[in-house]
């Protein structure tokens, strides 16, 4: 099952996943993170909650309690490729919408909502970190 809050990220998957055997079996929808979400084995974001309010990101969290979960978060600091990241990101939706910025969070923040996982930062990852209850 895959939701997104982008219906260009949904037909893309749909496009790329139509001729697989299993394809009855596999499910694309749009969906905001405010509403209820599936059922589901693993629960897993990427650059997600960049895109949402405190608000949804907590009925995320709510939902992902229940299940295995990872999700990917961009960090607040101080590194070269995060204000490349902010640059990019306000120039280019600068151009088309005044409503997104990019959202950076306190490691903080993200631990003390989701109470419970493990936050994996590397260098590799740059500006960005995950959180899990897998590992």
């Amino acid at each position: 099952y895959g939701l997104d809050v982008s219906g260009v990220a949904i037909q893309s998957a749909v496009y790329k996943h139509q001729n697989l055997v299993n394809a009855s079996m596999v499910k694309f929808c749009i969906q905001s993170a405010a509403e209820q979400l599936p059922a589901a084995d693993v629960v897993f974001s990427l650059g997600l909650f960049d895109w949402l309010s405190d608000d949804e990101i907590k009925k995320i969290i709510s939902h992902s309690k229940n299940y295995l979960y990872i999700h990917s978060f961009s960090k607040d600091s101080w590194e070269v490729s995060r204000f490349l990241h902010y640059m990019y990101i306000t120039l280019i939706s600068g151009k088309n919408s005044t409503n997104y910025r990019p959202r950076y969070f306190k490691v903080g923040w993200i631990k003390e909502e989701f109470k419970m996982g493990n936050v994996i930062e590397n260098k590799s990852l740059s500006f960005g970190s995950l959180i899990t209850n897998v590992i």
